[in-house]
């Protein structure tokens, strides 16, 4: 070698050994499992980064739970946590750890964690495989599917969703998967043995199906097309799981004939073989070159949907359908979009749109049921849903349904049939965990309450300390976290004195900031802290004292409430501001004379049956016929128009929009009052949890907080449920309550 090329190879080393590394290099080599290299990156890892030191604790750990040591990763990433609370990659690293330790449960719920901050492969691939460990079969094909399109050059998550899709029978995918495990890793001798049996499987057809290869995406339903002659040998290769050979094959046609059936293609080709981005890079490319062409429109959007990036897709999905009214694909896939964001009723069309296009296909029409069901179109869903069953199809939704409408025994059978086969499966445990709640089974309901961190995301996140399981308290400090709404909050808050009954050092409360003020008043042997539920928990950084525990308020029922007889009856146990409500007495004595009536008469959104929970408040007129009272609108958001209306009645509604807003100024206006009229909303918990006579005027099948059988509330002894007696009409539930007010004597 030449001076020159010494000169090179010293400054190239030198440059190597001194320049500073990113955490993405770092985990390259772990996944190279060049160990040895990752540790003496690490010391070289850009110091300049944010939380850095948070960073780099993450980091070791992983080195360190690769290499065995889960103690020290596992310090490690508690490590990180207390410098950054919230941090997804540190409640990664305890995923790995607790998942090594086989305590799936726990890991399952530091990945989901971590995966509602940030979208990560390697959290979609943990994720997964927590589920498969755990036996959610079903759980576990989603996550995976996402990790291998966002990752596809890791042989594990091939591996793992092959035997999801074994277990599922479908042997033809299965089979690919381990053959792109295999490829990745030729030495894979677990994908190897997979591999073997399932062809043994195909072979003597003891379980036979097949991948459908069908042009769907290309053209509309219907619609008369004939692909090019390549493009069919492309799909035989792909058939015979050449998935590399058809890829090459595709790109090299693409270089020679422009039809857009080629990018169309290759982009599938790109997302079986897990790579997305080059999917949706290969149709946006196309697209931009070829503006008018609907067909890569719409691929561009369904591929957009698979990887889950729906409000990118809408609009895609929107103008390819513009153009092609007719392509059922593009239909259910923008409905799908419009669902994701509980926009139930904007799906609707899309889904009957479809359906009537494929009136015979079992999953347009399950597809639509799901949709009615969403949307409280109960008797329209039950006709369809019977169209199913008749055919013999099972559908999941079809439990709701039967809840929804009263028939609470068939429902729990339906759950505990499909719970029989997937015992773990946290959506169906949650469902039944709620049905028994409603029935008052509540030891039961508790124990499968406990999975909705696992199904519903979108309010769970997990502190890095030990889960309360019922140890004992004495002497301990302990963290409760706020979850759900207000209502909920306030609810769940009655369980707080038995927590202190078990004498704890320390009990620090979570909760959201317009409660906090209340709470804290309500609740002063507990510190409160006023958070806004956000991911990153940074309050966590201001406990100055070790923490022993911690545990979700809506956990604490499951200790506490197992039967009604644990309910306790009490007289409130919310305290307002006694300032505050001595004033908002003095003002409704202004107003002329009692008794004084609070209303409201909406409740829920689109997502939790707002349709079936609300009513206009001209509804609420003949209450004014057997009672001569002044009325008091607690009803919040905007109720201008809904004012006015009621202006020139017999039941005109006193109104202040600061006592709305600020919870605490709601709370003392409450107590003010001598009774409360309301829907089923967070009003009831605010007057029930403050010891104030509550009629609830409850539709025919109420959500699981108002039970379906007993009349009153048993976390309010002061509340009274009354619900319609026929579905959607309010009209007797009106006069019940009417003659309750009328007997009242309001001391």
């Amino acid at each position: 070698m030449g001076l020159i090329g010494n000169l090179t190879k010293t400054l190239t080393k030198n440059w190597r050994a001194q320049r500073s590394r990113v955490p993405q290099e770092i985990r390259e080599l772990i996944a190279q499992k060049r160990l040895d290299a990752a540790h003496q990156a690490l010391a070289q890892l850009h110091t300049g980064l944010p939380q850095f030191e948070a960073e780099r604790s993450c980091l070791e750990g992983e080195i360190l739970f690769h290499e065995h040591q889960d103690e020290r990763a596992a310090y490690c990433f508690q490590a990180a946590l207390k410098e950054v609370p919230g941090m997804p990659d540190a409640h990664y690293g305890l995923s790995l750890v607790l998942a090594a330790q086989s305590d799936f449960d726990g890991a399952a719920r530091h990945v989901q964690f971590a995966l509602n901050v940030k979208r990560d492969e390697r959290y979609y691939a943990q994720l997964g495989y927590c589920h498969l460990m755990l036996g959610n079969i079903l759980a576990a094909e989603s996550p995976l599917r996402t990790a291998t399109i966002l990752q596809g050059k890791d042989p594990l998550i091939w591996n793992n969703l092959g035997i999801v899709l074994r277990s599922m029978r479908q042997n033809a995918e299965s089979k690919l998967c381990f053959q792109k495990a295999i490829e990745l890793n030729p030495e894979f001798a677990v994908a190897q043995e997979h591999l073997t049996q399932i062809q043994v499987e195909i072979d003597t057809n003891l379980v036979t199906n097949s991948t459908n290869y069908n042009a769907s995406v290309l053209v509309p339903h219907m619609a008369p097309y004939t692909p090019p002659t390549a493009f069919q040998d492309i799909l035989e290769l792909e058939k015979q799981g050449q998935l590399q050979q058809a890829i090459d094959a595709c790109e090299a046609q693409l270089l020679i004939d422009d039809a857009d059936c080629f990018p169309i293609l290759l982009s599938q080709l790109y997302i079986r073989a897990g790579d997305a981005d080059s999917a949706i890079e290969t149709l946006a490319a196309y697209e931009k070159t070829h503006p008018h062409s609907d067909r890569t429109t719409g691929a561009l959007g369904l591929a957009l949907l698979q990887a889950q990036q729906h409000r990118s897709a809408e609009p895609l999905l929107r103008r390819a359908i513009a153009a092609q009214p007719q392509h059922v694909d593009y239909l259910t896939g923008l409905a799908k979009c419009l669902s994701n964001d509980h926009r139930y009723d904007e799906a609707a069309p899309y889904f009957e749109q479809a359906h009537k296009l494929l009136p015979d296909e079992p999953k347009m029409l399950s597809n639509l049921a799901a949709n009615l069901v969403n949307q409280c179109r109960y008797d329209e869903a039950r006709e369809l849903f019977d169209q199913l069953t008749a055919r013999g199809f099972k559908v999941a939704a079809l439990s709701a349904l039967e809840a929804y409408t009263g028939n609470m025994e068939e429902a729990l059978r339906l759950l505990n049939e499909s719970i029989g086969q997937q015992p773990n499966d946290p959506r169906l445990r949650f469902e039944r965990g709620c049905l028994h709640l409603h029935l008052g089974n509540y030891g039961e309901g508790w124990d499968d309450y406990a999975s909705r961190g696992l199904c519903d995301k979108q309010h769970f996140r997990m502190l890095p300390y030990p889960r309360w399981r019922g140890e004992s308290l004495d002497g301990k400090r302990v963290v409760v976290m706020a979850e759900q709404g207000l209502g909920d909050q306030i609810m769940f808050a009655s369980c707080l004195p038995d927590v202190l009954a078990l004498n704890p050092a320390h009990v620090i409360l979570e909760a959201n900031e317009r409660l906090a003020k209340t709470l804290a008043r309500s609740f002063p042997e507990c510190e409160v802290i006023a958070s806004t539920q956000k991911s990153n928990v940074l309050w966590v950084k201001g406990l100055s004292e070790e923490i022993h525990y911690f545990t979700h308020l809506p956990d604490l029922p499951q200790f506490f409430r197992r039967s009604v007889e644990d309910f306790p009856r009490h007289q409130g146990y919310l305290k307002p501001d006694p300032e505050r409500t001595a004033y908002w007495r003095k003002e409704l004595q202004s107003l002329g004379k009692g008794p004084y009536l609070g209303v409201s008469w909406r409740g829920g959104t689109e997502h939790t049956r707002k349709v079936v929970r609300s009513m206009p408040p001209q509804t609420l007129l003949p209450l004014a016929h057997k009672i001569r009272a002044t009325w008091v609108c607690l009803q919040y958001g905007d109720v201008c128009e809904e004012l006015a209306a009621m202006g020139n009645t017999m039941m005109p509604l006193h109104y202040w929009e600061q006592a709305i807003r600020n919870l605490d100024e709601f709370a003392a206006l409450i107590s003010a009052l001598d009774g409360v009229v309301s829907v089923c909303n967070t009003t009831v918990h605010f007057a029930g949890a403050l010891g104030k006579p509550v009629w609830v005027m409850a539709p025919h099948v109420p959500e699981w907080r108002y039970g379906y059988a007993d009349p009153h509330m048993p976390w309010y002894p002061t509340t009274a449920v009354v619900k319609q007696k026929v579905a959607n009409d309010w009209i007797d539930c009106i006069e019940q309550i009417g003659q309750d007010l009328s007997q009242n004597p309001f001391a």
